[in-house]
Order: C-alpha cells, then sequence, then structure tokens
C-alpha cells in the first residue's frame, strides 16, 4: 500500500533508516539526499537494474510522496522504500569517497535498527507466552468452578470461555483486545446466572415460608 508523505525541497532526512511493514527500510529520497544525487536519478537507476523482477518486487516497493511546489500547492511524486538488499544492490555503483562513507553509515545503520527491532520481537515473543499461559490457567480455572456449580447447585456453564485464547493473527492490541471482549461477556453471563440463581434461592425461602405456615396452621388445626 502507498504510504504519503509531504517533503518541501529543503526538508532532510534526519535518519538513514526507518521501519516499514516490519521491515527495516531506507527510501530513494534518503539515498538520493545523503549520496547527494538527484532524486529523478535515483529513481532511474532503480529502474534500470539488472535483477529479476521477484527481486525488484521484494526489495524496492514503489510509493509516493507530495512535494510543495512554489504556488503553495503540491504534486504527488514517485519514490521507492529500499530494503538492505535492495539498497546494496543499488549502492554497488554508487562510487568516490562520499559514497564510501554513506554506504558504511547506511550498513551501520540497518543493523542497528534491524538489532532494536529484533530486541522487540523477542520481548513481543516473552509477552505472548505469558498472556498463553494466563488464558489456560484461567480456562483450567474456570473449568473448576463450573464443576463445583454444577455439583452444588445445579448450575450449568454460564458463557463459553474457549475464546479466552490468543488469536493465530494479529497484534498484542488486537490479540488482547479479543480476550478482554471473552472476558466482558463471561463477566456479564456470570453475573446473570449468579442473579438468577439468587433469585431462585429466595423463591424457594420464600416457599418454604408458606409451606412452614400451611404446616403450621395444619398442625393447629388437629391439635
Amino acid at each position: 500500500m502507498a504510504t504519503q508523505i509531504t517533503l518541501t525541497s529543503t526538508t532532510c532526512a534526519k535518519n538513514l533508516v526507518s521501519v516499514n511493514d516490519g521491515k527495516v527500510v531506507t527510501t530513494s529520497l534518503q539515498v538520493a539526499e545523503h549520496f547527494q544525487r538527484p532524486h529523478k536519478d535515483v529513481l532511474s537507476s532503480i529502474r534500470k537494474l539488472d535483477c529479476s523482477p521477484i527481486f525488484q518486487e521484494r526489495n524496492f516497493s514503489l510509493s509516493f510522496y507530495h512535494s510543495k511546489l512554489l504556488n503553495g500547492g503540491y504534486k504527488k511524486q514517485p519514490m521507492y522504500y529500499i530494503t538492505r538488499d535492495g539498497f546494496t544492490f543499488l549502492a554497488m555503483g554508487f562510487t568516490g569517497k562520499i559514497a564510501a562513507r554513506f554506504k558504511e553509515a547506511y550498513i551501520n545503520a540497518f543493523n542497528d535498527m534491524e538489532r532494536k527491532l529484533s530486541g522487540i520481537t523477542v520481548r513481543e515473543d516473552e509477552i505472548i507466552n505469558i498472556i498463553r499461559e494466563l488464558c489456560a490457567d484461567v480456562n483450567s480455572r474456570i473449568k473448576g468452578h463450573e464443576k463445583v456449580l454444577k455439583k452444588e447447585h445445579g448450575v450449568q456453564q454460564a458463557g463459553d470461555m474457549s475464546g479466552l485464547s490468543l488469536l493465530r493473527r494479529g497484534t498484542i492490541k488486537e490479540q488482547l483486545t479479543n480476550i478482554f471482549a471473552v472476558l466482558n461477556n463471561n463477566i456479564m453471563s456470570g453475573q446473570f446466572a449468579w442473579a438468577k440463581l439468587e433469585k431462585v434461592e429466595k423463591e424457594n425461602k420464600e416457599m418454604k415460608r408458606e409451606l412452614a405456615k400451611v404446616a403450621s396452621k395444619l398442625l393447629n388445626y388437629y391439635y
């Protein structure tokens, strides 16, 4: 999906790389800025690369940005998101001291960002594993409570806790939203079940009182 960026002609890229769709990338705009080349020449170089269509598709993602015009308007312009492999292939043709300096800077930037991204991924995996364990524990406890309720009060399962687990796919936010939606529904079902049980118990007590009155009258009548 194309990403829209608004830049002026004097905007300088502060970072060499960024994260887009979970991948560490740079852009043709950043390459042009740091290697001191016209952006149109970088675009031309990308389009003329002697690489396979599959490599081109995987490593050069066409997007666009809006450049500011002198009259205050904006014009839609093409740009590319470029992966590490794509940058390496493209930068092979860049020579000179400036090119060498920025090739090294880009390699270091890719390495640093990928290390940071890897650290985040590991942390998310740890969080996901913890949540999975908590979901399994809650499900186990709920099943135990259901057995007690059924044995002591004849109450069947109030809700369905089978959905209390992580989705196969999705962000942590989406997965937690799913979990809390299931919990909310079952808490409400539980509240209704207890309210119904309390009503039944109240009716039973009322019935026992009435039966006690009838029994008392019968006893008084006969004795």
